[in-house]
């Protein structure tokens, strides 16, 4: 049991948290003085108990009746399209027949409150889960006393999982600080090998070459079940594609959501990195002269059509559907109202028609002298050159909002005219789009250390630094991948304010809307 408010709940979910950390290494010879291996496995296991406090219909309000909330419920099938001259339903109640036939199943799915009052009236417990397990094997092979080499393997799995918050209604995720529901498997994996080698008298050469993978999927609880089609019956919410699946949202003023909040999901990700470094140093007098290059090229592939409603859609009851045009501002109540109604103000959703992609290489080469230029002064020299050339899709160029396009305003203020973005690599564009980046970028480093005595060492120095920060990460998403829609009613001006797009139905929904060819 517990208690909040005063008020006793009986709940299974005893709280707790329980965190588990083993963990264990292992290492010797393979081949005396030859070959050598190193292994290593770490575990963390949490479950804990979280709950939460949210807003549920009263069973009054789930009949209909508002009349003990000193609201007036107008009726928005009455008065003109702005919201003016409406006729309030009697006694703040809507008629059992006017009920839409959809609400009445998500009011099945609905929690009864179980605390008092008309906000936090109802209290949630249930199990959330983090298991993750971290792996790496690392072998040492001396080839010969003067060249090493080395390969090391690493490997992560992360399973995570929520559950909703209002059980068969869907919510938010039920979970212990900022989270979404449902199940996330995150897996990655690192490979890599280098060596050192002595070449010669004073001339080392090293370098590495490492792979590195990370794959990531979450899916909702409803994921796999067209609960929006062929539960609730409401077209346009699901559609073939199974990443549309699940159960649609449906927002309200103050009263939790019901169905799948996690606009961002599912997600399927998987980006790659491949990086390569080789060095060489070279010992001339008092010179230790030290060049090489980095190459680095990183592959993003994502489908997540975050932007904007999400790909099950949403219905959003504001409430001033069953307010008056000049009276009092909605409230929750009138928000339910015109849930019971049916009368969403506006309806929207997100479809991803392309998947995410993106390709870009990192370059960068170095030379560096440290001199010893008397036995208490020492200079370090050096000059570095990066390249990062213009990303691109996996098939083709970027894209570019074209500045130019034949877009103007007529008298009312609206725009007019088609704003054009262009696709490198289609339509005759060549796959930059014009878009170039620098080719001057030198860093140079400077540096020295002055010893004063046996005690004190004076240090200085001076470098230029350039951002590696990967393109693909602000270019990810965005117009033409993924189109976010908002579906309002016809009505001009603020008269959309008050006028619903349609109503829960079979034959509404949402309408189909499609990208660009």
């Amino acid at each position: 049991q517990v208690i909040i408010g005063g008020q006793t709940i009986n709940t299974p979910n005893k709280p707790k948290l329980l965190r588990t950390i083993p963990g264990g290494t292992i290492g010797g010879p393979i081949k005396k003085d030859k070959l050598f291996f190193f292994g290593s496995w770490e575990g963390m296991f949490e479950g804990q108990i979280a709950d939460g406090r949210f807003t549920v219909p009263t069973a009054d309000q789930r009949a209909g009746n508002f009349s003990a909330f000193n609201t007036t419920i107008y009726d928005p099938t009455t008065g003109s399209i702005n919201g003016t001259g409406r006729t309030a339903f009697t006694n703040a109640t809507i008629p059992t027949n006017r009920i839409n036939p959809i609400a009445t199943k998500l009011l099945a799915l609905i929690p009864a409150a179980n605390l008092p009052g008309t906000t936090n009236n109802y209290y949630n417990s249930a199990p959330m889960s983090l298991d993750r397990n971290n792996y790496d094997v690392k072998v040492n092979w001396n080839r010969t006393q003067a060249h090493q080499i080395w390969t090391k393997f690493s490997h992560m799995k992360a399973d995570a999982q929520a559950e909703f918050a209002l059980g068969a209604a869907g919510g938010p995720g039920l979970c212990v600080g900022t989270c979404g529901s449902g199940t996330g498997i995150t897996k990655s994996y690192v490979g890599t090998v280098g060596h050192t080698w002595t070449i010669g008298s004073g001339f080392i050469v090293d370098g590495n070459f490492s792979v590195t993978q990370r794959t990531q999927s979450v899916l909702g609880p409803d994921y796999g079940k067209n609960i929006g089609t062929d539960v609730l019956g409401i077209p346009g919410t699901n559609g073939s594609d199974i990443r549309q699946s699940g159960f649609p949202q449906f927002n309200f003023n103050t009263y939790t959501g019901l169905g799948n909040q996690n606009n961002w999901s599912p997600i399927f990700r998987d980006e790659r990195s491949y990086t390569f470094t080789q060095n060489a140093s070279k010992i001339v007098k008092n010179h230790d002269i030290r060049f090489g290059a980095d190459i680095v090229k990183h592959e993003l592939t994502h489908w997540q059509p975050e932007i904007g409603a999400g790909p099950r859609g949403r219905f959003n009851f504001t409430g001033r559907e069953t307010t008056l045009n000049g009276g009092a501002g909605p409230n929750q109540y009138n928000s339910f109202a015109a849930f019971l109604l049916g009368t969403p103000n506006n309806v929207e959703k997100s479809q991803q028609y392309e998947t995410m992609t993106t390709r870009e290489w990192q370059l960068g080469f170095f030379v560096r002298d440290r001199w010893q230029a008397t036995r208490n002064l020492t200079f370090t020299l050096g000059l570095r050159y990066e390249l990062y050339p213009i990303m691109h899709r996996a098939d083709r160029g970027i894209e570019l909002l074209d500045l130019n396009s034949p877009v103007t305003r007529n008298a009312a203020g609206a725009l007019t005219g088609n704003m054009q973005v262009l696709l490198g690599g289609r339509g005759g564009n060549e796959s930059s789009l014009g878009v170039s980046s620098s080719t001057k970028l030198f860093a140079p480093r400077l540096g020295f250390a002055y010893r004063l005595g046996d005690n004190t060492v004076i240090r200085g120095g001076y470098g230029l630094t350039y951002d590696p920060m990967p393109f693909g990460r602000p270019l990810r998403g965005f117009y033409p991948l993924t189109i976010a829609q908002t579906f309002i009613s016809t009505a001009a001006g603020a008269s959309q304010l008050f006028t619903p797009f349609g109503t829960l139905s079979s034959t509404v929904g949402i309408p189909n809307f499609t990208g660009p060819d």
